[in-house]
């Protein structure tokens, strides 16, 4: 039965080992105790999951090309957390 069948899928990425996702976590300059949770998350991450992967809304601003430069200091220590707890990046 043609029906029964799994049709193939189209996604090839195959990660091995502990996964953790997070999403939605909006780390913005009015919500220190929710950036203070998330970076104890990253330092759990680098130390439990082999994988960490980050869906979107982390931030509850718009980064753009003013911000690279000279971010203001709530973006510069959520950007130094985000590299501290990088063993490994890639992106997929």
């Amino acid at each position: 039965m043609w029906f029964l069948k799994k049709p193939p899928s189209s996604n090839k990425r195959h990660l091995d080992g502990i996964i953790w996702i997070a999403a939605d976590v909006h780390l913005g300059p009015e919500g220190p105790k929710t950036a203070l949770g998330f970076y104890e998350f990253l330092d759990d991450a680098a130390q439990c999951c082999d994988t960490l992967i980050l869906c979107g809304d982390i931030f509850n601003a718009w980064i753009g090309d003013d911000q690279i430069y000279d971010p203001d200091p709530w973006l510069a220590k959520a950007l130094q957390e985000l590299k501290n707890s990088a063993v490994e990046s890639r992106s997929i």
